[in-house]
């Protein structure tokens, strides 16, 4: 039976939390992944198939999920993702202060999945996402599944392969309730990562079969060539031995074995060919290789500037999902009469580089060199510092010491990294 001709229902009328899911999503009919042996031609077919005057994403998406198996490409593509769900995303209104409500779902796992998905549209492609909204004054984030969308269309389909059911998702309810990322066109950066994994996946069957053969020791056995029973036995009493390689010969033959030339006599050929291929794609999805694996010749500049390339493609990330969720998103809350106080989402620190400890030194020469009054409660935000309760007497005191040791009134008194050590162990810094 050809499983990949059952379909199923891609959400369940209820998920995991009580909440019934959208009427869209429960109008798909989801076929399994077809998983089969990937090879170049398998690629550049998908490829074609995708980029056809019809395009068709089915079996490019069926690949996309099977070289995600791939532990070097999911681990750099999850490190692409932590960078933007780990952002310090807040709401703002339009007095720069938060807004509950927002707060309160900026920090659910709906949320989480909307912002991870809108970043994977540069990843896979295009993406949909539908937004549900509940009497509760929470909402829910249900993935569109890409082999139904057809972007350039702008519908979603009951068929991955076939155009029946469309829903025009820009009309009618749907334009308010679905959120759209990505370029219609765009397939991604997993549509390169494909030919290194195929390329490394390939290798490492050959890396096995070269281990299989040339890694354990093998047996010669010679018997005289005449005596059947003789080799028989021989036979039998090597296979109680185990596993390893067997050679049954007669005598006065010869057995040679011709490994694959002089230049991989331990198989290094294919862990080098590997390597490279990881190279390959953590520069294809981080923009650099340092941050995930070292080598002989980097050093810390080289791997500063590592550091700092990724960075940037982290920043830009960030600012490209906030785009879309102040654009996008913030018009579908409207629509469906979310009171958003004419707000944005804002992300803290985006660009921050600059370590606690640096930020230490340039806060102490801000205040000593340049005599420049400093607030306190930034010096508290920056290191996460808890502001004590009887803050205002303290710092009354601190004031007051300052002018007895005949300070300057504007508090540009020196202060070395004891005496802010000092002040910490003091209780200043609580």
């Amino acid at each position: 039976m050809n499983t990949n001709n059952i379909g199923f229902n891609t959400k369940a009328k209820i998920d995991a939390e009580g909440r019934d899911t959208p009427v869209l999503i429960q109008n798909l009919t989801i076929r399994p992944i077809h998983r089969k042996t990937q090879d170049i031609d398998n690629w550049r077919n998908a490829m074609r198939a995708a980029e056809s005057t019809v395009p068709r994403r089915t079996e490019l998406y069926d690949l996309y999920e099977d070289i995600m198996l791939d532990g070097h490409l999911s681990s750099v593509v999850e490190k692409r993702i932590l960078a933007v769900t780990n952002a310090d995303w807040q709401f703002l209104d339009n007095e720069g202060k938060e807004v509950k409500l927002m707060k309160e779902w900026i920090d659910t796992p709906d949320f989480e999945l909307m912002v991870e998905e809108l970043l994977k549209s540069k990843l896979w492609g295009y993406t949909m996402l539908e937004i549900d909204f509940y009497p509760d004054n929470t909402f829910g984030v249900f993935d569109i599944p890409r082999k139904h969308i057809r972007p350039e269309l702008g519908i979603v389909c009951k068929e991955q392969t076939t155009n029946t059911g469309a829903i025009n998702i820009r009309e009618g309810w749907y334009a308010n309730t679905v959120l759209e990322a990505g370029k219609p066109k765009d397939l991604g950066k997993l549509l390169s990562a494909c030919q290194y994994v195929i390329y490394k996946r390939g290798n490492f069957g050959d890396w096995a079969q070269f281990t299989e053969i040339f890694g354990m020791p093998l047996i010669d056995a010679v018997w005289d060539g005449y005596d059947e029973t003789q080799r028989m036995k021989l036979l039998e009493a090597l296979e109680t031995m185990g596993g390893g390689g067997q050679l049954v010969r007669p005598a006065g033959t010869t057995v040679e074995f011709v490994q694959g030339g002089t230049n991989n006599p331990t198989g290094d050929l294919y862990n080098n060919l590997i390597k490279a291929c990881d190279t390959q794609i953590s520069k294809l999805i981080l923009g650099q290789t340092e941050t995930t694996e070292s080598s002989d010749s980097s050093g810390y500049a080289q791997a500063s500037v590592h550091a700092d390339t990724e960075n940037d493609i982290n920043i830009s990330d960030i600012k490209f999902v906030r785009r879309i969720l102040n654009r996008r998103f913030c018009e579908i809350l409207k629509a469906n009469g979310i009171d958003i106080k004419d707000g944005y989402f804002h992300v803290k620190n985006v660009e921050e580089r600059i370590s606690k400890n640096d930020w230490l030194n340039i806060y102490i020469r801000l205040k000593n060199e340049a005599q420049l009054p400093i607030c306190d409660d930034t010096i508290y935000e920056t290191f996460g510092i808890e502001k004590p309760k009887d803050y205002e007497s303290q710092k009354a005191i601190l004031i007051e010491n300052a002018k007895n040791q005949q300070m300057p009134p504007n508090g540009g008194y020196s202060l070395s990294m004891s005496d802010v050590l000092k002040l910490r162990d003091d209780g200043f810094f609580v």
